[in-house]
């Protein structure tokens, strides 16, 4: 095992109000605060020995709720020290990510009945890198001991965008905000506490891996969080803070990929930008350089200067492209067999394809449909469609087809200039609303890479953000009879 616990403390957290002040604490101890009644988080040993992630635990009228499962040796020590505090039975454990220091440990809460909780896009990661991860932990000198016989525990339960936990004396919302640390990133948000649990996908001092990101969608992801407006951040690692901890992260990875952009619009090699590479801010943050994060300056340095191939030259598409199918596009093509008969059946199904469609193949979805204006004019109409025909939260899979098909027609360099689309998703999500479903996550996740071109997410975070009164306007002029006879003047 890691490390054995060294001290326990449980005290209220202080907000924290200054960068200089967001990595006070001693790196040597594992402290334990109790941030509202029943609402728990460890903070980890870092030295000598790193002991794994930060953790918290949630006491609900009956039962308790884990934050993280942490490596198997850690697991057992904040089993004992829950048991301190409580002997409701631990029912649930969420796993914020597949890494190892986060999930290792799903197996000692099997073993006393708890079922693993994770986000949906994180399944293959714990079915490949995951288990092939723990595997190793079984061989290696420094962990066989503590892994031993174990086997590996996978999440048993899987949530898409939003999971509650709610008994009305606690809530927890686990939510996906998009692709950040790795693809299946979640966070926990306690709204009855304005305490936010974040994982990965924000810590505290210089501990970033971004082997498993996509740092673009990443500040995105940060952004989303501070709209939360937590007063507590519990990251994955590094000390408990406040909300500035959020803008401090993010900084980090707007700065980080404008500077590595610069120099290599400067013609700098990648040797050069590591030698060169400079964030003084960081320093006064984490206590280390800048330059000192190889492993970050290199990931991003492939996000920015990776070749895009062109369609053509995707080996995908060259498979694809020699199936039995009219114009080489065979998945297309059996979308296009369903005829127009059920226009509805028809772009569901399409949306359907999108959804479980690669990055590579979404590319290719839209680029089928760039020169079919026919089609193109149809998805805007399907959009407006699905809005109106919303009514509970059991049909967010509608939402999500409508935004899957918006974003086909969306990727597209001249959707600028259409108010189609604009009105469209402005009535999708006054429709959300209505069914009392949060659209927010969504609209997020639509925004990433592989859904849409970059130059096309604006649109989707303008309606996202756009003002009240102004969504209103449209939903009175463009909307449904019903829908503008509830809408008092300036309301939403």
């Amino acid at each position: 095992m890691r490390s054995k616990m060294c001290s326990l403390s449980v005290s209220i957290a202080v907000s924290l109000t200054t960068a200089a002040a967001v990595v006070v604490g001693a790196p040597n101890e594992v402290k334990v605060s109790e941030l509202a009644p029943g609402v728990f988080f460890r903070k980890a040993q870092l030295e000598p020995k790193f002991t794994g992630c930060n953790q918290g635990w949630v006491v609900f009228r009956d039962y308790v709720l884990v934050l993280d499962a942490n490596f198997p040796g850690q697991a057992e020590e904040v089993i004992k020290v829950i048991r301190q505090h409580t002997e409701k039975p631990i029912r649930f454990v969420f796993d914020t990510h597949y890494h190892g220091d986060h999930a290792d440990g799903n197996q000692q809460y099997e073993k006393i009945g708890a079922t693993v909780v994770a986000q949906e896009r994180s399944q293959p990661l714990f079915q490949t890198k995951g288990a092939e991860g723990f595997a190793r932990s079984k061989q290696e000198a420094g962990t066989k001991d503590e892994y031993g016989a174990l086997r590996y525990a996978m999440p048993s339960l899987y949530f898409s965008h939003k999971l509650v936990f709610d008994d009305g004396e606690q809530r927890v919302e686990l939510l996906f905000l998009g692709h950040a640390h790795t693809a299946g990133d979640a966070v926990a948000w306690l709204p009855r506490h304005r305490i936010l649990f974040t994982g990965d996908a924000c810590v505290n001092g210089a501990f970033n891996y971004t082997g498993d990101s996509n740092t673009e969608s990443w500040i995105s992801v940060l952004g989303a969080m501070e709209d939360l407006d937590p007063q507590h951040v519990a990251p994955g690692h590094g000390e408990l803070a406040g909300k500035e901890l959020l803008a401090m992260q993010k900084r980090y990875f707007v700065e980080l990929r404008q500077s590595i952009r610069k120099a290599i619009e400067g013609g700098k090699t990648l040797d050069q930008i590591k030698q060169s590479h400079e964030l003084p801010f960081y320093k006064e943050w984490t206590g280390v350089e800048a330059r000192t994060r190889v492993e970050n300056i290199e990931h991003v340095f492939s996000e920015l200067s990776a070749v895009k191939k062109s369609l053509g030259e995707s080996k995908r598409f060259r498979r694809w492209q020699g199936l039995p199918a009219g114009n080489g596009y065979a998945a297309v093509a059996a979308w296009e067999r369903l005829g127009k008969s059920d226009e509805d059946a028809r772009w569901g199904g399409l949306a359907e394809l999108y959804l479980r469609s690669d990055s590579v193949m979404r590319k290719q979805i839209r680029d089928y449909f760039s020169d079919r204006a026919d089609d193109l004019r149809q998805m805007p109409l399907y959009v407006r469609r699905t809005a109106a025909q919303l009514r509970t939260a059991d049909d967010v899979d509608g939402l999500r087809r409508a935004l899957a098909i918006a974003a086909i027609e969306g990727g597209r360099s001249d959707v600028a200039d259409g108010t189609a689309s604009q009105t469209a998703l402005v009535l999708l999500r006054h429709g959300a609303a209505r069914a009392g479903i949060d659209s927010d996550p969504l609209f997020r996740q639509i925004q990433e890479p592989e859904f849409l071109t970059p130059e096309n997410q604006w649109l989707f975070e303008q309606i996202r953000t756009m003002e009240a009164s102004k969504s209103a306007a449209v939903v009175r002029a463009t909307g449904p009879a019903e829908w503008a006879t509830e809408l008092s003047p300036g309301s939403r």
